[in-house]
């Protein structure tokens, strides 16, 4: 089974799961942040949010066969089966020209071109699972599943809308090469 089918399956399993997780996490920041949404950066709003999805859905999903959640240097991940990378994400925008939220360091990098993570036995698709913020009401208006390619450019899409999903496959013909910001230069301690 290709990776895009596989997701597809998840969604139709799990498609209440992960609406639920998602509102309840967002849901969860702003009570818990209500005082400070006005000085919390949208970077690290996304990041408490994605935070406390990641948690949810380990908590609904962790026991279930074929779920793994990874956490390493390179971040907070998602195994499906050994062959699905999930990552959680806040996406730019509404609509079918979704895109993730990327930092533009190494390991974000590698993720977001579909080198290998070294994160499960076997080599794995990576995908984000995202989800776009209703900024006035403070709700999740879309979650979705984006597969990018080998050269950064998003290859397919699947939205998670309870029972029923909506797959989209892109054909981008002249992608624009994404590079990182800064290297950075990993420092050995001296003894």
């Amino acid at each position: 089974m290709d990776a895009k089918a596989q997701v597809e399956l998840v969604c139709e399993q799990n498609g209440p799961v992960f609406e639920s997780v998602f509102s309840d996490s967002v849901r969860h920041y702003h009570v818990l942040h209500k005082d400070e949404l006005l000085v919390v950066s949208g970077r690290s709003k996304a990041a408490l949010i994605n935070d406390y999805i990641y948690d949810g859905l380990r908590r609904k999903l962790g026991d279930q066969p074929g779920w793994e959640f990874i956490e390493s240097r390179k971040g907070r991940f998602i195994g499906y089966n050994s062959q699905l990378l999930i990552r959680v994400k806040k996406l730019r925008k509404a609509g079918p020209n979704k895109s993730p939220c990327v930092n533009k360091t190494d390991a974000a990098l590698t993720f977001h071109t579909q080198q290998n993570m070294d994160l499960l036995p076997h080599r794995a698709v990576n995908a984000y699972l995202g989800y776009v913020l209703n900024s006035e009401s403070g709700t999740v208006d879309e979650i979705a599943f984006l597969c990018p390619n080998e050269r950064g450019a998003i290859a397919w899409m699947v939205e998670v809308n309870g029972q029923a999903q909506r797959s989209i496959d892109f054909e981008i013909a002249n992608p624009v090469p994404v590079k990182p910001d800064r290297i950075r230069v990993k420092r050995r301690k001296v003894q």
